[in-house]
């Protein structure tokens, strides 16, 4: 009747968040590129099947999740400035409420010692996900993006301290 049982197309969640770190812009780059040694997740265990291109596919595990598999795909390398990817969870059964998502870090250098990370997400929802889990994963989301930057802002200003001692 008129389009009214239509199957509707959700739009992804797009979500930002800001964070001034006090520590230099390519120490933050070090941090979330896949092929730096210094790289956040590596430093967390995650085991990472290649890393010999600055962009392209990446693959990695997590020791905590061994039947989870992550997928990345790197397609905007710009050092020390911007880190973009794309990723996904392999895992059977899925989990979660997104299918893919949308990573980017644009980094800002305030002055030598301190810069801005603008951290840009879009998450493309699961087909048939209701409108409560929606908002649940919509909820799940929002914090996890304002976690994210927080471990940042501490991961990378515990090593300028490191280093500094």
């Amino acid at each position: 009747m008129f389009g009214l049982f239509r199957k509707k197309h959700i739009k992804p969640l797009e979500l930002e968040g800001t964070a001034t770190i006090h520590a230099p812009a390519a120490l933050i780059f070090g941090l979330v590129d896949f092929t730096s040694p210094a790289n956040r997740l590596s430093a967390r265990g995650f085991q990472f099947s290649e890393r010999s291109t600055r962009t392209g596919r990446f693959a990695a595990t997590d020791p905590n999740l061994p039947d989870v598999r992550f997928e990345f795909n790197v397609d905007l390398y710009d050092a020390p400035a911007a880190y973009g990817f794309f990723s996904k969870i392999i895992a059977d059964p899925p989990f979660g409420g997104f299918e893919r998502n949308r990573e980017e870090y644009h980094i800002e250098a305030l002055d030598d010692r301190n810069c801005r990370v603008t951290l840009k997400t879009t998450n493309w929802y699961r087909e048939g996900i209701t409108g409560r889990a929606r908002r649940n994963e919509e909820a799940l989301m929002t914090q996890a993006v304002a976690q994210d930057l927080m471990k940042l802002k501490l991961e990378a200003e515990g090593l300028v301290k490191e280093h500094a001692a």
